[in-house]
């Protein structure tokens, strides 16, 4: 299989217009950093391309037709697209993308440079392996896509009987109430710096707010090792803890999951021990019904 740089086989550019640009109801995507394009009534562009977001959360997007973009989004463009499919090209950036968060600069909001895409290195089978590895894959995005709506489905059936059984618990004075500090140990993580690689070849699930969307947490995408949480401010919490992501990635934040696994979390989740006074489960809706 040949393997080529990213530079070598598109053409990548940036937007040019501040993000305060949009127009509410506009006839054409216009494309920030944000995870949902905005809207604008002109275009400056008609392809087919990726678009990256240069800075925030690096969240990767394909698109084909008119669009305006961001002057930090990325527009990445095949070269010739009987050598790279644009469909091909957008599910490699999108696991290409978290080498790119890890690699980011910024201590608070990050970014990246021009050169982070033109020397990144991209496997180039035959198209025809190409288009079929994207058929695959769409395959498994439209099943995913309708787990999640059943998933989304039931949440909202538990959450409709949970107000029928105890009321709007915003609103109703039915109960009596007490501060979640009272209720629950509360606290956050932290994350191993990422300049030492081997603290990431552990066996301790390693939770991150995008993950906390899910609502149930019964595995991570990375694990950490014991030096990660003997050199850092993290710790193993046990499973039923609470999280709520504070903040993160698209609107993640506000979003709470219970885990069903002991792990460890980053700074931007929140957890909650409960005590005996409170099963986790029943302050999990309620605070998914709050956010």
């Amino acid at each position: 299989m040949r393997i080529a740089k990213l530079g070598e086989l598109t053409k990548i550019k940036t937007g040019k217009l501040d993000a305060n640009a949009s127009v509410e109801g506009g006839r054409y995507p216009f494309f920030t950093c944000s995870i949902d394009p905005l809207r604008i009534d002109s275009y400056s562009y008609d392809c087919e391309c990726v678009l990256l977001a240069g800075n925030g959360d690096l969240n990767v997007k394909y698109y084909e037709g008119r669009f305006d973009a961001y002057q930090r989004t990325y527009i990445i463009e095949s070269e010739d697209r009987c050598s790279l499919d644009t469909r091909y090209l957008y599910y490699f950036l999108t696991q290409y993308v978290q080498q790119l968060r890890d690699s980011s600069i910024g201590a608070v909001i990050k970014y990246i440079k021009k050169g982070d895409l033109t020397e990144a290195v991209i496997p180039l089978p035959e198209i025809t392996i190409q288009k079929r590895i994207i058929c695959n894959l769409d395959l498994v995005i439209k099943l995913l896509d309708k787990e999640k709506k059943k998933e989304k489905y039931f949440d909202e059936l538990v959450k409709s009987r949970f107000v029928e059984m105890f009321g709007d618990p915003i609103s109703s004075l039915k109960y009596s109430r007490c501060l979640i500090g009272d209720l629950a140990v509360v606290s956050s993580g932290a994350t191993p710096s990422r300049k030492k690689p081997e603290y990431y070849e552990g066996t301790i699930p390693w939770v991150k707010t995008g993950e906390v969307a899910a609502g149930n947490i019964d595995e991570t995408e990375e694990c950490i090792t014991e030096a990660a949480i003997r050199d850092s401010a993290c710790r193993i919490l046990p499973a039923g803890t609470i999280l709520i992501a504070m903040y993160g990635q698209g609107d993640t934040r506000g979003k709470s999951a219970i885990l069903n696994i002991e792990a460890a979390t980053n700074q931007a989740c929140a957890a909650l021990e409960f005590k005996d006074e409170i099963d986790a489960r029943f302050a999990l809706i309620f605070l998914q019904l709050c956010y």
